[in-house]
């Protein structure tokens, strides 16, 4: 320690690193000037948010006139993107390839350009992180002087500093090389300093080579199908590629110089919107296949011919194709666009495959990241909706003066200072106990003792009533759906197709109900003339799910109402705006406090209304834990009716001799259809063990392939996720089967940004992880590898679920016992189909924790009613009902019929 005029002097050698760094920090954070050692030359640093400080600064170096920025110093690359820094894949990958380093990037933030630089003295780097404060610097010698690489150098160019660390002399004696990053323009280089041109271009740019033989057809073909590809992937326009680090060329293993594509080639390029009309074939040179991040070979023979030369590439060579692209050389116009769709459809492997060696690829500003709010389409966005606060009761729609909770979006947007944030879709009301207790009152009242209005309403009555609610509410499709799409990011056909799905449902429930009322018959017996008819229960209390936050609703609430039941609808936590513009429609076309709409929490809310006694039945979805505490809180559980869907683990079990290919995509659809939030979706997979690899394989490169995007893009599979910290939660049963033996077997499985989880595989799965026995109820495929079937027949039996199964298989006398057995387990046996719900028509069940109760069109209309006898005797009896029908005095006691 020294002083040397009014710098006071720490040297590095024989002190403690962690006592300079903090206190360098402490006097980064009074506003002081620092000389930091750095990798390349001495620097002054002071904190960038103190104007005096700055003043200083330029002071030392003789700028008092300029405007000039200085480099602002970072711990490391998470520093630069928590500023909200535009960081093109390149200039990531400069920074995972020199940080920390001589090396400065200038790069676009929210508030303009800055230079960032994370030193390569760890002594500087932790001043920096301690000091918290944001950290400007620059090189401690005045503007036009030599920079120093000593701190005695320091000392003598810049007098005037508070304190000076002393490391020893600047290893690399050289100034830091400075790229700039903006966007929508390539990148350049505004100083050659340690680092040369040349080594930056090899860093940031990914070469990717296609190579066929001549390079006049396959290859260039490949070459511009795939630049566009990887544009879109990216999400960047094909200009715009070199900027994101990429390049894509062609070549041949025995290539001249300078021949044209095949006409043909042009032909199908030009009809694709790619062009080939300048393209010039080249040969395979060592030169250009050193430059190569990756060699593409279009058939195994190229694969040979490039590793036979060097077989040092052999980690460089992937083959688009393991039986090969069909060679088109010759051929008509048609054989060439059949090679063009055979290299297209590999694309999103090759993606997947590249994305194994470079983490960039998909990252940053790929297909994984969420669009600014000015890139979302005009029709699709979603501003905060203004009617959360609504809730129905006894016929009126009222607005709720009390607390409320934000809903947030499942989408994420960049935040000002570049963090991902959950847009507001506005609020939900949080209704208290006494306002619910008002909706269950106002069932009771509609009820009246089963004398209410809508109890003994005529069926035609009714069936007019849910006819014109329907026709009202068809104007609200597009609403509704958009509601949807934002908050449980639902793709919007897949939102549309819910609100089509409840139409089609009421329409059918109607139907089916006429069919009900014709099947009460009157008979004769034993001398009793009996008619039956099926009688409400009384007050229902629906409560639906957030995966299919309005089908499911409706789907108990409709059945309920049609046999002359009284409702209240508790809607979903997530989920619960897509209800809220059909209120009016309900409380117009149905009798006062026959329905009643509440939203909040279920502690508040759900407790006190079925521990006051009143509720008749229970109409849930949701999880067994949640349905069992609300059962037992009722103080007559025996005469509260239930009617239940709840947890289910539907596995598929792939037999020996299945279809490979058809159990791969089916299972595809049936696991990770709404990134798996069903029910009814497949969440373990048997596999026979001697298909057990190829089907995983083959699995896991399906699942890389999926379009993961926003919910309005067409074509989307993988969407964000609408349940808070669920990424995490996932996260946990990927780590748990990881640790018992099983590996992600996709490449992208399990990447996370935001409310984003890309589907993982996992296989193989143990009977101990956690995801074997526990419903994931997301985007996680479990696989297990069987040897034989009595194997998956003992864990379906030993399983709590009981919903479904999916079979693959084709021998008879393998599937009859098999089937015969499972019927005894599971409600619904799928022969080489995925699990679900419909035709609606079917029954829909489930055994042990799965479901109680049966829900189809007509076992939902059974479900919330009762079988009722009306006995009359011989002679006077039969004559009284005569009377009865003739007089019109019962609505009971009718004709049937419509």
């Amino acid at each position: 320690m020294t002083d040397r005029g009014d710098t006071l002097v720490r040297a590095l050698a024989g002190a403690d690193p962690a006592a300079l760094s903090a206190e360098a920090a402490d006097a980064l954070r009074a506003g002081k000037v620092v000389i930091l050692p750095a990798e390349t030359v001495y620097c002054l640093a002071v904190r960038a948010d103190e104007e005096a400080a700055v003043a200083r600064l330029r002071a030392l170096k003789g700028r008092e006139g300029d405007d000039k920025p200085f480099a602002e110093l970072v711990s490391d690359l998470s520093a630069v993107r928590a500023r909200g820094a535009h960081l093109p894949a390149g200039a990531a990958r400069l920074a995972q390839r020199y940080w920390p380093g001589p090396l400065t990037l200038v790069l676009d933030t929210p508030q303009g350009e800055v230079g960032f630089r994370v030193p390569g003295v760890e002594l500087a780097r932790q001043a920096v992180s301690q000091s918290g404060v944001p950290v400007l610097a620059s090189s401690a010698n005045r503007t036009g002087q030599p920079p120093a690489t000593t701190c005695a150098e320091a000392l003598a160019a810049v007098p005037g500093a508070d304190l000076a660390l002393d490391a020893g002399p600047a290893p690399l004696r050289a100034a830091s090389t400075v790229v700039r990053f903006a966007r929508d323009t390539p990148p350049q280089v505004l100083r050659e300093g340690f680092l040369d041109r040349a080594s930056l271009e090899r860093a940031m740019t990914r070469l990717v080579l296609f190579v066929c033989t001549g390079n006049t057809c396959r290859s260039p073909m490949a070459e511009v199908l795939f630049r566009q590809h990887l544009a879109a992937h990216l999400g960047v326009r094909e200009d715009e590629l070199e900027a994101e680090g990429w390049s894509v060329g062609s070549a041949g293993v025995a290539a001249g110089r300078g021949g044209p594509a095949a006409g043909n080639a042009q032909a199908v390029a030009s009809a694709r919107g790619a062009d080939l009309s300048a393209h010039a074939s080249q040969p395979l040179t060592p030169e250009l296949a050193e430059a190569a991040h990756a060699i593409v070979a279009l058939s195994p023979s190229h694969a040979y011919a490039i590793l036979d030369r060097a077989p040092s590439l052999a980690p460089k060579v992937i083959l688009l194709d393991p039986d090969g692209v069909p060679d088109p050389i010759g051929g008509d116009l048609a054989l060439y666009q059949h090679t063009a769709d055979h290299i297209v459809a590999r694309f999103d492997a090759l993606i997947a495959e590249l994305k194994r060696s470079d983490p960039e690829v998909g990252g940053g500003d790929s297909s994984l990241s969420f669009p600014a709010p000015a890139e979302i389409p005009a029709e699709h966005d979603q501003p905060p909706y203004a009617g959360g606060r609504r809730y129905l009761v006894g016929g009126e729609v009222l607005e709720w003066p009390g607390p409320a909770v934000e809903v947030p979006s499942v989408i994420c947007e960049p935040g000002p200072a570049g963090a991902l944030t959950r847009r507001s879709l506005g609020e939900s009301a949080l209704l208290d106990g006494k306002t619910a207790m008002r909706a269950l009152q106002a069932a009771v009242d509609a009820w009246d003792l089963g004398r209410g209005e809508w109890p003994l309403a005529p069926l035609s009555q009714r069936v007019e009533a849910i006819r014109a609610f329907t026709r009202a509410i068809r104007a609200k499709r597009e609403q509704v759906a958009r509601l949807l799409m934002w908050e449980v990011g639902k793709p919007w056909s897949a939102a549309l197709k819910e609100f089509d799905r409840t139409i089609e449902y009421i329409d059918a429930t109607v139907a089916a109900l006429v069919e009900v009322e014709r099947g009460a018959t009157f008979r004769e017996e034993g001398g009793v003339l009996g008619l039956t008819r099926r009688a409400p229960l009384g007050v229902v209390l629906c409560m639906g799910p957030f995966n299919y936050p309005l089908n499911e609703t409706y789907t108990t609430l409709l059945p309920a109402l049609a046999m002359g039941n009284t409702c209240v609808v508790k809607l979903p936590k997530l989920g619960m705006l897509c209800n809220l513009p059909l209120l009016e429609e309900l409380a117009e076309h149905f009798p006062p406090g026959v329905v009643n709409v509440i939203s909040g929490e279920g502690r508040e809310v759900v407790t006190p209304m079925i521990r006051s006694g009143k509720v008749d039945v229970l109409a849930f979805i949701g999880s067994s834990e949640v349905a069992g505490i609300i059962e037992k809180q009722h103080p007559e559980p025996y005469r509260l009716t239930t009617i239940l869907g709840m947890d289910a683990k539907n596995p598929a079990v792939v037999l020996a001799d299945a279809d490979l290919d058809e159990a791969v995509s089916t299972c595809l659809k049936g696991s990770l259809s709404f990134n798996g939030q069903r029910c009814t979706a497949l969440k373990l997979i048997f596999v026979h063990r001697s298909l057990a690899d190829a089907f995983s394989e083959r699995f896991a490169a399906a699942v890389d392939a999926l379009p993961a995007g926003m919910p309005w893009e067409e074509g989307v599979e993988v969407t964000p996720l609408p349940e808070e910290g669920k990424g995490a939660w996932l996260q946990e049963f990927v780590d748990d089967a990881l640790a018992k033996g099983a590996e992600v077997v996709n490449a992208r499985g399990g990447e996370q940004r935001g409310t984003f989880f890309f589907p993982a595989v996992l296989y193989p799965v143990s009977k101990d992880a956690r995801v074997y026995a526990e419903e994931q109820f997301g985007p996680i495929v479990p696989i297990v590898p069987f040897d034989d079937v009595d194997e998956v027949q003992r864990a379906i039996a030993e399983s709590p679920y009981g919903q479904q199964i999916s079979l693959f298989g084709r021998d008879p006398a393998v599937l009859g016992p098999l089937i015969d057995a499972l019927a005894n387990q599971v409600c619904r046996i799928n022969l080489n189909r995925q699990c679900q719900r419909g035709p609606d028509v079917f029954p829909f069940a489930g055994r042990k924790r799965s479901a109680e109760g049966v829900l189809s069109v007509t076992d939902a209309l059974e479900a919330f009613s009762i079988p009722c006898l009306l006995a009359a005797g011989e002679g006077e009896g039969r004559a009284l009902v005569e009377a009865l029908l003739a007089e019109g005095s019962s609505t009971f006691v009718r004709k049937p019929g419509p």
